[in-house]
């Protein structure tokens, strides 16, 4: 059994740690290596439906949902591919048909204050929309693909209005029943290189 000391100590070695790097503690889902700063993963991703390539030990899923239905978006991961960000959503069992809903993957500059908004990536395995602050936004190549358990999306930096780091949550609509009450963990994603602190605990 852990003595509370030993938890006491443990929480002030995080401490020192996170003081003694300017970056603080890295966010899950990025590592520090090389250092000093936390790093996004990348992955050269094939945008087809297929997981397997995200069981990557780095590419760390956002918690399971705890009382998952069938369709529901219940984990979330990212990465950065080239100028994009890449996304894999794990389902409960199949998505859902596209005549019985859409997902959603929401991407908002919830990290600077002085301004909010909120992208939208509303998918069917058919069809795709971007949706900038409730406008749907033309121009962009969103490449999605679905599979037997989740789906993937790629999503070009240009097409996000905020620069470096986001919080995204991923969840399902159905017309009959609405969203889905419980989302995905809200997991936060970073992707510019010349600002490791957005990848940090802020």
């Amino acid at each position: 059994m852990i003595s509370a000391r030993a938890v006491a100590l443990a929480i002030v070695a995080a401490a020192a740690a996170a003081c003694a790097n300017p970056y603080g503690i890295c966010r899950p889902g990025t590592y520090r290596d090389p250092g000093p700063g936390c790093t996004a993963p990348s992955l050269a991703a094939t945008i087809d439906g297929d997981a397997s390539e995200w069981s990557r030990a780095d590419l760390t899923p956002s918690p399971l949902c705890a009382t998952c239905e069938s369709g529901w978006a219940k984990s979330l991961q990212f990465a950065v591919d080239g100028d994009a960000l890449v996304f894999h959503v794990g389902t409960e069992g199949a998505p859902v048909a596209d005549a019985d809903g859409e997902y959603h993957l929401t991407i908002y500059n919830y990290y600077d204050r002085a301004r909010y908004d909120q992208i939208d990536v509303d998918m069917t395995s058919s069809s795709v929309d971007l949706v900038l602050n409730g406008h749907i936004v033309y121009g962009f190549t969103i490449d999605h693909a679905f599979g037997a358990d989740g789906f993937e999306a790629r999503v070009p930096f240009a097409a996000i209005p905020f620069v470096g780091a986001a919080a995204t949550l991923a969840e399902v609509y159905r017309p009959d029943v609405g969203f889905q009450p419980q989302p995905s963990e809200t997991i936060h994603v970073c992707w510019d290189p010349t600002k490791p602190e957005n990848c940090a605990t802020l």
